[in-house]
């Protein structure tokens, strides 16, 4: 993977014509293009926001579980997606179960709020791009 996140930098710098040292943040900005673990964001957070309007066939497996479904107690969070059991490798943390709720409480609002699905993306994504 990190062989491909450099030849991604490096695409871009050819691209804009800089030299071979520059920093690619601001041109990824430039050209409106995310980076490769932002796109993987991208790619989770679609999922999640599928998840939520119930365009996903029901795997259990794979359901992400808000607060209200772990207890049964009213809490400022309890709408939020949670983690549902103990994480006890590093290997857990790369899965869906985890990053997809991380991946969601991340993002504003107004983004989880979107009416459709292209408007989500469009949002996600100047997300990711706004923050370079």
């Amino acid at each position: 993977l990190t062989k491909l996140v450099l030849l991604h930098k490096r695409v871009i710098r050819l691209l804009s014509g800089v030299c071979k040292d520059a920093h690619t943040s601001p041109l990824f900005k430039k050209f409106n293009l995310m980076k490769l673990a932002d796109i993987y964001k991208l790619k989770i957070a679609i999922y999640v926001y599928k998840n939520c309007i119930g365009v996903l066939p029901n795997l259990d497996w794979l359901q992400l579980k808000t607060g209200a479904e772990i207890h049964h107690y009213n809490t400022r969070n309890c709408k939020n997606f949670r983690v549902s059991c103990k994480i006890r490798t590093d290997y857990f943390k790369g899965t869906f179960r985890y990053t997809g709720p991380n991946i969601w409480g991340s993002l504003s609002t107004e983004i989880k709020n979107a009416t459709s699905l292209p408007s989500f993306k469009k949002c996600v994504k100047s997300y990711y791009i706004e923050s370079y």
